[in-house]
């Protein structure tokens, strides 16, 4: 089983099962924490992406 979807899980074998998840979404995510945190307010601790 794979995460991310890597580009080297294409020449493994037998193939991997693969989940994919938004680079752009998490990275959006990440930043507002960030200024979430700058800004002094309380943030959550954990968070779900969509896959």
């Amino acid at each position: 089983m794979g995460f991310d979807d890597i580009q080297l899980a294409e020449y493994v074998s037998p193939p991997l099962s693969k989940i994919k998840q938004s680079k752009y979404e998490a990275g959006s995510l990440a930043v507002h924490v960030i200024f979430q945190l700058l800004a002094g307010e309380k943030v959550d601790h954990h968070y779900t992406l969509s896959t």
